[in-house]
Formats: structure tokens, sequence, C-alpha cells
């Protein structure tokens, strides 16, 4: 067995909601209020920590300059959260993000998923973390061209042991109807709701989004939105958005501000706002 299959699961994500509250377009008694992060079963404990980096630090060489992307950051990423990461470009969240999510190694520093520590793991298990843990939502949707909506889920679906049912996924991101259109048939919203329910498939414990409305205009970048914050809310999904758009902080229980490669703030909102009250 690989390092990170003996990671033992919140139980919360062994089943996800019954299946009569899985629709996430008409909330049950199951919801949560919008931002509250879900505590651990003893609410004297504080909210357990799914992600930990410390003292990271990512370099590049650019020509003979090196480059340093990301700077010792230290960052605890909290199970059911929505956390907003916000900054310029060029300030190093896709990069941060890319090294939450096992797509890419630190120069320095350690990265821990639950008590087991990435930085340590071999490729074989940083993939098998990438694939069981994990989902992405990457800004210009890279979905399959020749595959249909479907198919692009399904071909997710193979990668891990006990997906969800990609028709059940769909009818979350409501695109059951548009299921057999190709990426070239579907608008820009709809293929990125697509990637989205592609990512949630896999039932993964993190969900990163870079940049996921940079591509869209307002309606179609709203609608992304509430998918994201409904995933949130209904499912418990841990999410982490990477924005230059500083009105979505607003959205997040917590907001990271980066700059030139560092965290230079981290603090809680106490009163996000619903997708509805956000505008840009």
């Amino acid at each position: 067995m690989n390092e990170v299959s003996r990671i033992s699961r919140h139980p919360s994500e062994h089943g996800g909601l019954p299946r009569e509250h899985a629709d996430l377009l008409n909330p049950s008694e199951n919801t949560v209020p919008d931002g509250e992060i879900r505590p651990p079963s003893d609410p004297c404990q504080p909210a357990e920590v799914l992600l930990r980096l410390e003292k990271v630090c990512r370099r590049f060489s650019a020509g003979t300059v090196p480059v340093e992307a990301v700077r010792n950051v230290d960052l605890e990423i909290y199970r059911g959260e929505f956390l907003v990461v916000v900054g310029p470009s060029g300030s190093g969240k896709s990069t941060l993000l890319h090294l939450m999510g096992g797509i890419d190694r630190p120069t320095s520093g350690r990265i821990f998923f639950g008590d087991q520590e990435l930085t340590a793991l071999s490729a074989r298990d940083l993939t098998w973390y990438r694939r069981r843990h994990v989902g992405v939502v990457f800004q210009f949707f890279n979905l399959v061209a020749n595959l249909t909506a479907r198919e692009n889920i399904q071909l997710a679906a193979e990668l891990v042991p006990n997906p969800r049912d990609p028709e059940e996924v769909l009818r979350w991101v409501g695109l059951e109807d548009r299921a057999d259109h190709f990426p070239s048939q579907l608008s820009g919203g709809e293929q990125q709701r697509v990637a989205v329910a592609r990512a949630l498939v896999k039932d993964p414990d993190l969900l990163l989004c870079d940049e996921p409305t940079g591509s869209l205009d307002f309606a179609a970048g709203k609608q992304v939105l509430k998918v994201l914050s409904d995933l949130n809310r209904l499912l418990g999904k841990t999410v982490v958005l990477i924005t230059h758009n500083t009105a979505l902080m607003a959205l997040g229980n917590r907001i990271v501000r980066m700059r030139s490669g560092e965290v230079v703030e981290v603090r809680n909102n106490s009163r996000p706002l619903s997708v509805e009250e956000i505008t840009w």
C-alpha cells in the first residue's frame, strides 16, 4: 500500500450527502450557514488542519537570474473552509496552488496533508495524492476536445477507485441536458462547469481553483462561483480559490493576500457574502 493511501479520510467524506439531498440547487436541511467552517465532531476542539505549509519556497531559474516565485510561506488550510488567495499577476498565487496540489515540488520547506509529509513522498505516491485527494479547476478549462461533457467527466472518474456517479455530478452543476455536447458546442461558463464536475467526480478532499472565472463574463462567472460555493456549503468540500479579483475576497471564510511571492496577510472573514451579493 502506498504512503498516501494510508491516510484516513474524514468521516463526512465517505458518503457525502444522502442522494435525496444531493441536488445542490435545492438546499436541504443539511445546509450550514454561509461562511461557517465545519468544526470537527467535538466543538471544543479546533478546526481540523487538512493541509499545512511550513517555510515553503519555490525558486526558478530565468537564465542566470533566480526567481523566487514563492518565499517562506507558512499556511494552514482547514477542512471544510472556503479560502480565497488574492494577489496581482506574478505574486505567486498559481505557483502556490501547484505546490498545494502536488503538481510541483517546493525548492525548500515542507508540506503536510494531514500528518503525511508530501514533500517526502516518491513521485509515484505524489501522483496518487493528486489523483485521490485533489481536484483542480483551471482558468482555461483544459477539457479534452474530442470527448463530450459526460466523457470528460467519466475519464476523470476512471482515475480513482470510488468515484461519484458522473450523471449525478452533471446534475449538480446543472448540465444534465448538455452531457452529450462537445466542448466546442458549450459556452465558456458551461465548459468551466464541466471542469468543476470533472474535478468533483473524484470526490477529492481538496478542490483547487485557479482563476476559474478569469476567462468568463460576469453572468457565467457567477454561475461557476455559485457551484463552488454550494459544493463548499452543502458537501463540506474544502475550496481554495485563487484570484486577482479582489471583489471575490468577500466569499471566503478566510482571505490570504500575496505579493512578490510572499503571504503578506491572512485574515478571517466572519460574515462572508453570498454569490448573489458579489459584483465586480
